[in-house]
């Protein structure tokens, strides 16, 4: 089976290092990470718009920023399961726009790791070419449809799966592995 996995949320802890970078930018504490009710930074974070203006702008400026993340613990072993068990596995994740160092960093951390897995960024996830998608954006899976996603739970899309909703919602890894 070819399986596309999402890197920022699903693999890769961004939101704790971008959550610290915008309390030091803005001076005041902001929600926990896993208090967040919202997909975009400024929403989930509780910023003003005056705020989330400041943070875009200062963000794009950062490039040491992308180089602070971390893998969740348990992700590299999942990732190193799905290839055990003879998946085609390759990692299918957006990029900040505007944001240059992104990407760089985002494939030297992923090669580090898995030096033969394929990065493909694009904001059009639907047209690759893959039979599952693990990802944490409601509207990705909705646009790739149920058949072909996996929503990953996780605080900020929680919202999403209250509602009436397409989604097949698993909880971790493991409930993944059992499910491919």
């Amino acid at each position: 089976m070819i399986i596309a996995l999402d890197v920022d949320g699903v693999l890769v802890d961004c939101n704790t290092s971008i959550r610290e970078y915008a309390q030091k930018l803005l001076k005041r504490q902001l929600p926990a990470v896993n208090d967040w009710k919202d997909f975009a930074f400024p929403a989930a974070m509780k910023m003003t718009f005056e705020e989330g203006l400041l943070f875009h702008e200062s963000i794009v400026t950062d490039s040491t920023l992308p180089y602070s993340f971390s893998w969740y613990p348990g992700a590299t072993d999942f990732v190193h399961g799905l290839l055990d068990a003879g998946h085609d596995v390759f990692f299918l994740t957006s990029h900040w726009s505007g944001y240059p160092e992104w990407v760089t960093a985002r494939e030297r951390m992923l090669h580090l790791e898995f030096p033969y897995l394929d990065v493909v960024f694009t904001h059009s996830k639907q047209r690759a070419q893959f039979n599952l998608l693990l990802d944490d954006k409601p509207s990705t899976i909705a646009t790739v449809g149920s058949e072909r996603g996996r929503l990953l739970d996780r605080p900020w899309n929680r919202p999403a799966q209250s509602m009436f909703n397409p989604y097949i919602i698993v909880n971790d890894y493991a409930e993944f592995m059992k499910r491919v």
